[in-house]
């Protein structure tokens, strides 16, 4: 009897589900899967039916198609914060570099109770003799600039000045004008480095290569060393 009553409700639905006007249209292929699931749902209640209906569940239970999150689009705001970060940026990456601070030469060397003073130049188209013979370029000469280096003490000093390697640059009216030279000169300030009697003094040159025409007027030479430039005219 109960087994009856199961199959005149599923025979009802279906008729509803066909019939009833407040019910979509439903394909043939929906109708049947409806169908399966209804008399799936019935039967299990019936304790003399062991086996239920097999349909295919992810028609009722559709996988959900993932949507995609539309990409944010920039306010106007963080474009102008953008701009002014890029705007400063760009102001940074053209600031000067810090200024120099003018010393003495004795500041630049710091050799304590030595003194290091530029007593001369002159323009000359070649120098040495024999193997340390050198000749300029041509359309060239040499400017060569010549110090006086003094050990002040009361006795014997080794003066090592090579070791301090400072940049040297030789300036006309703010602009560089010439091409420090490595030569084997004896004294040559670059590689100086010997031994000096108490109170007394030994010369010391640097050489330049500059244009054949340039005149001595209003050129300098300038000594760098972290931060500190000792700029001096020559004589």
């Amino acid at each position: 009897m109960k087994r009856k009553m199961i199959i005149t409700t599923m025979v009802t639905a279906l008729v509803l589900t066909g019939c009833g006007s407040s019910v979509p249209e439903l394909s043939k292929i929906d109708n049947s899967k409806a169908s399966e699931y209804l008399a799936g749902e019935l039967m299990k209640y019936d304790d003399s039916y062991q086996y239920g209906l097999e349909y295919d569940h992810s028609v009722l239970h559709p996988t959900p198609v993932p949507t995609i999150a539309p990409t944010p689009v920039p306010s106007d705001a963080s474009k102008s914060d953008k701009g002014a970060d890029s705007s400063s940026s760009s102001q940074d990456g053209n600031s000067e570099a810090p200024a120099l601070q003018e010393v003495s030469l004795a500041d630049i060397f710091g050799v304590s109770g030595v003194d290091v003073k530029l007593v001369s130049s002159s323009l000359k188209d070649s120098m040495g003799e024999d193997f340390t013979y050198l000749a300029a370029s041509k359309g060239k000469k040499f400017l060569i600039v010549y110090f006086k280096v003094k050990n002040s003490t009361g006795k014997d000093k080794k003066v090592d000045l090579a070791s301090i390697k400072p940049e040297y640059r030789l300036l006309q009216d703010g602009a560089s004008v010439g091409s420090l030279q490595q030569t084997i000169t004896e004294g040559e300030l670059q590689y100086f480095n010997t031994k000096i009697k108490a109170g007394k003094s030994k010369q010391a040159v640097l050489v330049f290569e500059v244009d054949k025409g340039l005149s001595q007027n209003n050129v300098s030479l300038a000594i760098t060393k972290d931060g500190k430039q000792a700029t001096v005219a020559l004589k």
